[in-house]
């Protein structure tokens, strides 16, 4: 889960690079452009995985600001929110950011949001799973100039590899019920834009990444720890939601 912090598609570039790879669009504004061929990296995170970029190169800034941008989602997450749906103000992600407020600023989020919505990503790992897309689907923009307000739409696919630290410091009484297995799972959960779903306990066992040595008693002992921690930490209704036949069933409280 620290696929955030060692992805090596968030690069250094420098100022002259940087101006290299940007041209004035019609209406004069600075636009990246994207890479002249797809990069592509074997053995990412473990023997096996590959990982596909395509797309304009984003930095070290670029990938502060997604990770800025996922906190608030799973602040969004505490709140009773559900979905991969982010509203947001210009003017909060700037002060979010921690940049001054002028145009210099402005342009900069939009320009960064603008490489983060057109990178795209085809990742498989050890087993063969697949992964593709971008971090964010989609971004609408309200209203102009400082004011305007943003609409984000993130990637199903790509958050479940974001570091899930934000989701483990909710309510410190509890967070140490929602680590591992459980805090996956409820990012799973939250995710969603339903409160009451179910699933089988072999999907459990590919978003857990349960080796396929664990037998199913194993496996689905450990699915069991993991959804009695939700209930404990009161993410899930306690009476709504059990493992029975080789389902979970859940309910969010």
């Amino acid at each position: 889960m620290t696929w955030l912090t060692r992805n090596p598609a968030f690069e250094v570039v420098s100022t002259q690079k940087r101006k290299e790879l940007t041209i004035i669009n019609d209406e004069g504004l600075e636009v990246d452009l994207d890479r002249k061929e797809p990069v592509f990296y074997r053995d990412v995170w473990v023997e096996g995985d590959s990982l596909t970029i395509t797309g304009p190169i984003c930095d070290h800034e670029d990938k502060k600001l997604y990770a800025v941008l996922l906190k608030e989602l799973a602040l969004n997450h505490k709140a009773g929110g559900k979905g991969l749906t982010l509203k947001i103000s210009l003017k909060e992600m700037v002060r979010l950011s921690q940049l001054s407020e002028c145009g210099d600023a402005v342009n900069k989020l939009k320009r960064q949001l603008s490489r983060l919505v057109r990178m795209s990503f085809d990742f498989r790992n050890a087993k063969g799973n697949r992964w593709m897309g971008p971090l964010i689907n989609d971004i609408q923009i309200i209203g102009q100039g400082r004011d305007c307000r943003m609409i984000l739409e993130f990637n199903h696919f790509m958050i479940t590899f974001y570091r899930l630290h934000a989701y483990t410091s909710f309510d410190k009484s509890k967070s140490r019920l929602l680590k591992g297995d459980s805090s996956a799972f409820y990012l799973f959960y939250s995710s969603h834009s339903v409160k009451e779903m179910t699933v089988t306990v072999e999907k459990c066992k590919k978003l857990l990444a349960i080796d396929d040595t664990f037998d199913k008693k194993e496996a689905l002992k450990r699915v069991k720890k993991a959804v009695d921690n939700l209930i404990k930490s009161g993410v899930m209704h306690s009476e709504r939601t059990f493992v029975r036949e080789g389902k979970v069933h859940t309910c969010l409280a």
